[in-house]
């Protein structure tokens, strides 16, 4: 029977469709690599649950939002900005349940031959929700998931739910990002603005 319910909860997870985040700010900056300048590069971004909703698996999922900010050494020939995840700042005093991080991925080869951590980048964000309650709607549908998700946590000692979602951003005509450098070589970049704010699709995973 167990099985059973582990299944159950896993096509729950599945097939459920979840409301997409909503990234209200992008920037990213470089700076000129002269001697006795700062080096370090710098990405920026805020990113919002904009809406509460009932998820099919947690009973409710509440409005939050997040600022996510790392920076690395740009003239390091071993610092990476990639695959290190961050820590996020949640910003919205009313949810005491989430965290969030995020993480830069670097562009594969197969499709870009020049990626870059300021002009070509994947970011992935997590919001992690712990939960009192792994319920779904209180009728006896909603009781079968929460049944099922009960047990599986239990059984994994799992109190909390996360999600997490993936873009890709892209300085070039016809794409997501634009910005200028200057002739010093600083370089900062941001959102387009007909692309803000851009919704980044999640998905839940346990």
């Amino acid at each position: 029977m167990s099985y059973l319910l582990y299944f159950l909860a896993l096509a729950v997870c599945i097939s459920t469709r979840l409301a997409s985040w909503s990234m209200t700010s992008l920037t990213t900056f470089s700076p000129s690599g002269r001697p006795g300048s700062s080096p370090w590069a710098m990405v920026n971004t805020t990113i919002t649950e904009p809406r509460g909703y009932y998820d099919a698996v947690i009973n409710k999922v509440y409005p939050s939002t997040a600022v996510c900010f790392m920076k690395w050494d740009w003239l390091s020939e071993t610092t990476t900005p990639y695959n290190i995840k961050n820590n996020c700042t949640n910003t919205d005093l009313n949810d005491t349940k989430s965290s969030w991080t995020f993480e830069m991925r670097e562009v594969p080869k197969e499709e870009s031959a020049y990626p870059s951590p300021t002009t070509y980048f994947y970011l992935w964000f997590w919001r992690t929700i712990e939960s009192d309650d792994m319920g779904g709607h209180d009728n006896e549908k909603g009781g079968r998931r929460r049944a099922a998700m009960y047990e599986m946590n239990e059984k994994r000692a799992v109190k909390y739910i996360t999600y997490v979602g993936s873009a890709r951003f892209k300085v070039a005509p016809g794409e997501n990002m634009e910005g200028l450098c200057s002739a010093g070589g600083i370089c900062s970049f941001h959102l387009r603005g007909e692309n803000t704010p851009f919704m980044v699709e999640k998905t839940r995973i346990i």
